[in-house]
């Protein structure tokens, strides 16, 4: 089984390398990685395996590609979940498989397999590369997630893909907002489409510890109102709103929390501000139960109107009410989620929203919106779609 040619190639650029660059520890995860991976790949059928190339599982920031591919899984679906020179092959469940990509699709080349390659806009791939995997049969999802610009990540890949979709042909695209879903329908009009925005994991939301964590006791302790942002510190975020608000606010508190993408030093040091820094996903309900109203205060643009925030379900499983600046058109809609004109609205906002906290006909409201955006319900309409497109050929 492991007589192969790529394995060969392996073995033998190991073992005539200089014997102190030999790394048998290296090897020994490769075998066993391939042995593991073809033993479950050959058992099943091409239409339900599904390939993707994305940031490591276990991410701190456990986002979209990790839920969807943890409830894709669930329906239906053997998920391999590729990630970048990791040959340490290991089962998130019998369904969900964590590897390398690379010998993920030696191994399906071996098999003859034909998957689908799910290929979203933060994928380090290049045309070269996608159509390369398209020639051996592979089946492209195409998943439109975020406005394509370089304040995000290096788009210069993403947008020469999106603008070839054309050659790479697509049996879906998929985009989490309606404004990506206008952008991907005038770059490829052909195409079938889905709009599937981002979900909540109701679990991780809704049960919370009544343990206190230690950094935010300092948050409470004078009893103010707490208002609440976590999520990524980046150019992408009104820092002049922010600013305007904990100033004009001095008897809220602000809690800051999410890894600092060049943002930090652009919110003001006040007495009632805290940054508390970066959290685990499965923390982030100890902290947020303790907000009275939590903030998504984007700057407007492009990025904002492109954007469905993962936090705003996630806000509203916690029974929060939220306050967004007004370019964030996927936050419209909603009892309890108030959108701000201007700064000045902004802070009028915050003042509503604490002001109705603790009603409970609005946590009511809230977690029902939750229920109805669930990232299971997400990945069936994926997977119904696909058989759908299926049956239809």
């Amino acid at each position: 089984m492991l007589n192969n040619k790529f394995f060969v190639r392996k073995l033998e650029s190991f073992l005539f390398a200089p014997f102190k660059k030999r790394n048998w520890l290296y090897l020994w995860h490769y075998a066993k990685s391939y042995r593991l991976l073809y033993n479950i790949i050959s058992n099943w059928p091409d239409d339900n395996i599904i390939v993707s190339l994305s940031m490591p599982f276990n991410n701190a920031l456990f986002q979209r590609p990790q839920h969807l591919a943890t409830e894709l899984s669930k329906c239906g679906f053997l998920y391999l979940y590729g990630e970048q020179k990791n040959v340490v092959t290991y089962k998130y469940s019998e369904t969900l498989i964590i590897s390398d990509f690379s010998l993920i699709n030696n191994v399906c080349k071996k098999l003859g397999k034909k998957p689908y390659l799910l290929l979203t806009t933060t994928s380090p791939y290049n045309l070269k590369q996608v159509l390369k995997l398209k020639k051996l049969g592979y089946k492209v999802i195409y998943e439109f997630i975020d406005e394509m610009s370089d304040e995000i990540h290096d788009s210069t890949q993403g947008k020469i893909i999106l603008n070839n979709l054309n050659l790479i042909e697509p049996v879906l695209c998929i985009a989490t907002s309606k404004h990506l879903l206008n952008i991907l329908k005038d770059k490829y009009p052909q195409g079938r489409f889905l709009l599937n925005p981002n979900a909540v994991n109701l679990q991780d939301f809704c049960n919370n510890s009544s343990e206190i964590p230690v950094d935010m006791q300092n948050v409470i302790k004078d009893n103010k109102p707490v208002v609440g942002y976590y999520g990524a510190i980046a150019t992408w975020l009104n820092y002049e709103l922010i600013n305007t608000l904990t100033k004009n606010r001095p008897d809220y508190n602000f809690v800051f929390i999410g890894s600092d993408f060049k943002g930090l030093h652009l919110i003001e040091k006040l007495p009632n501000v805290f940054y508390l820094g970066e959290k685990k996903y499965k923390e982030l309900i100890r902290y947020s139960s303790l907000f009275d109203c939590a903030i998504i205060p984007f700057k407007d643009g492009e990025i904002a109107k492109a954007t469905s925030p993962v936090k705003l379900f996630e806000y509203m499983c916690a029974q929060i009410p939220v306050v967004c600046t007004k370019d964030m058109q996927e936050c419209y809609g909603y009892d309890g989620v108030f959108i701000a004109k201007d700064n000045t609205d902004f802070i009028n906002c915050v003042d509503s929203a604490i002001a109705i906290s603790k009603d409970e006909n609005i946590k009511i409201k809230l977690l029902e919106y939750a229920q109805q955006n669930i990232w299971a319900q997400r990945a069936y309409d994926i997977k119904e779609t696909l058989f759908n497109e299926l049956s239809a050929n």
